[in-house]
């Protein structure tokens, strides 16, 4: 797993036969695996790496049609099955090669397009998502999957799909049982106890809370922002919230719990330096 200043952690994905080479957003907001067309039309500058069906021995359509719309950009294209490689293994899996973009993520001049890793399948001309296709098809024995972020600027993170030992995580890992919701069926939801201040001001209670790697930004309810900005002292520079950076030092921890255990993110995490 690779990550780009920070902000985003993709990795390298084999497709079609003979196999070539993709860098892919692992996006568990997101439920299917989508790269750029050859003849993709859209208003990017021009992308490093395109998949040509008819450069494929292995590419089968589906003959269905697709479209999906994110937070900040859109895309449409077809369904159609070819040979994953991942690391060294191989299998077949289904994606969809996009003949459309629209919209000005920037972190698509860097990405070939996303694998998504959510919860449940939401759109059922892919019947099932990445993780289900490595279940049924032998590679992994559990359906499970884990992020694991290096500290260390200059190395890279990994994502280990299936069982997780200690030889993968070796410190003391914490346990969140995700929620069911209706309203996102599928995504991955955790309930959040609290999120507080190492002030002792209560900002919310009682919340479920979208687990999404396919941004770096943590939303927190309107009325916590409110109350957040005016403890710490933004104010508004043209359409950005600013602060001082020398009060950086002195502002609070966000406190979140999640009944068990928190997770703390100190000043310098929270705001973008």
């Amino acid at each position: 797993m690779l990550n780009h200043w920070k902000d985003f952690y993709y990795g390298l994905i084999g497709i079609g036969t003979p196999s070539k080479e993709f860098r892919l957003l692992f996006d568990t907001g997101s439920t299917v695996l989508w790269v750029h067309n050859r003849n993709a039309q859209h208003d990017l500058r021009p992308f490093k790496n395109i998949f040509d069906p008819k450069r494929s021995s292995s590419f089968v359509d589906d003959k269905t049609g697709f479209t999906a719309i994110y937070s900040n950009f859109a895309v449409r294209g077809f369904v159609g099955t070819d040979i994953f490689k991942l690391g060294d293994q191989s299998f077949k899996g289904k994606f969809s090669p996009v003949l459309l973009f629209r919209g000005e993520p920037r972190q698509y001049d860097w990405i070939d397009g996303i694998l998504g890793l959510g919860r449940r399948q939401a759109y059922p001309a892919f019947r099932t998502t990445f993780l289900d296709q490595l279940l049924e098809q032998g590679l992994i024995s559990r359906r499970t999957f884990a992020f694991v972020f290096c500290k260390h600027p200059l190395k890279t993170g990994a994502v280990i799909f299936g069982e997780i030992t200690k030889d993968h995580i070796p410190g003391e890992v914490k346990y969140v049982k995700p929620s069911k919701t209706e309203t996102f069926p599928n995504h991955w939801v955790i309930p959040i106890d609290c999120i507080a201040l190492s002030t002792d001001e209560t900002l919310a209670t009682g919340l479920n809370a979208l687990v999404d790697t396919g941004t770096p930004i943590t939303y927190l309810p309107a009325d916590a922002t409110t109350q957040l900005y005016a403890l710490i002292g933004v104010t508004k520079y043209g359409n950005r919230n600013v602060v001082a950076c020398d009060r950086i030092p002195s502002m609070p921890t966000l406190r979140f719990n999640f009944g068990g255990f928190e997770l703390l993110l100190e000043p310098r995490q929270y705001i973008f330096v």
